[in-house]
């Protein structure tokens, strides 16, 4: 009986018996196994779950954000729109101001020139008559052998004369200056004309004051058929008062060389005047373009023709700039197509 005890303990230590330790031992493991290798199934299906999310998450962001480019795209187009149309409108309306002011400027003049005029026609004619009167008392005078002291003082009563005249004169070329600065907003004839053709009749306009010199030579440089689609009048107007500065202010009585160019390209006209004169101090050239400025000591011109055609220029919404060359130099440029004349002044 007790060999048999012996026996079956032995086996369930071997694990040969039913209820062996080894037995019991490895059932355990391989539960345990079982629950791991679920778990591990549980896990690897929430991983891959998880990662579907995340695929999906950053689907939408992707989305998300190509949407929020396209909106902020957009957002800056529709901005740029906005501050360019702000800008036109700031444009118009400092465009309208200085309309306003030129107009104002114009109705000014006008009543000014008309008042100034009447007086200092009537003083010229006077004048004039007074001086040719004097001139022939002068020389029947002299004719008849009389005081010469008298004669003496009659010539300088006929200097001052001169002198009056002078000043009237100048006077009147303000004035004339003046109402043709305040006409130039009314020039708004637009039409088709021909650069080349416009030159040529504002260089043969000039002529008589280009004779004055030994030797004065105008070369002009332009491509045959240069069409503006513009305002002619203000054209000549701009032209003519560069080259009236030149022949006023560039020479001695030996003369130069003046160049006129002219060329193109899609959407604009660049010109460049230029003489080779005596140019202009450095430090005056910032003042060319002010109302009033002249190198002349003469006091004969009002020094208003560069600031007209600088406002002039603008106007044509252009830009002109001078500048010494071994001379003086002006370079414009204005829009080969204006479609409406916007009064400037500055």
């Amino acid at each position: 009986m007790k060999k048999s005890s012996d026996d079956n303990l032995r086996k369930e230590i071997i694990g040969l018996g039913k209820n062996s330790i080894r037995k019991n031992y490895y059932r355990s493991l391989q539960e345990k196994q079982k629950d791991l290798e679920e778990k591990n199934k549980e896990l690897e299906a929430e991983i891959t779950h998880r990662k579907e999310i995340e695929n999906k998450l950053k689907e939408l962001n992707e989305v998300l954000e190509s949407r929020i480019k396209e909106r902020t795209s957009d957002l800056d187009e529709s901005n740029k729109k906005l501050q360019h149309t702000i800008d036109n409108l700031e444009k118009s309306y400092e465009y309208l101001i200085e309309a306003e002011k030129l107009a104002s400027l114009n109705h000014l003049v006008k009543g000014i020139s008309h008042e100034i005029n009447t007086p200092l026609g009537a003083s010229l004619t006077t004048t004039t008559y007074v001086s040719s009167q004097l001139n022939t008392l002068i020389r029947q005078l002299k004719k008849s052998d009389s005081n010469p002291v008298l004669i003496q003082r009659l010539k300088k009563i006929n200097l001052s004369i001169d002198l009056i005249l002078e000043g009237i004169e100048s006077s009147a070329a303000l004035t004339n200056s003046l109402k043709q600065l305040s006409s130039m907003h009314n020039n708004h004839e637009r039409q088709l004309f021909s650069i080349e053709e416009y030159t040529d009749t504002i260089i043969k306009s000039m002529q008589s004051k280009v004779n004055h010199f030994d030797s004065l030579a105008i070369d002009v440089k332009c491509k045959e058929n240069l069409i503006v689609d513009g305002y002619p009048g203000i054209f000549t107007q701009i032209f003519t008062i560069l080259l009236a500065n030149s022949l006023t202010h560039a020479f001695d009585e030996k003369g130069g060389h003046i160049f006129i160019s002219f060329e193109e390209d899609e959407h604009y006209i660049y010109s460049v005047f230029k003489d080779d004169g005596k140019g202009l101090d450095e430090s005056l050239i910032q003042y060319v373009f002010d109302p009033f400025f002249t190198t002349s000591m003469s006091g004969t011109t009002p020094g208003l023709g560069l600031f007209t055609a600088y406002n002039l220029v603008k106007s044509m919404s252009g830009d002109i700039k001078c500048y010494n060359d071994n001379g003086f130099r002006v370079d414009i440029t204005i829009p080969k197509t204006l479609k409406r004349f916007i009064p400037y002044i500055e």
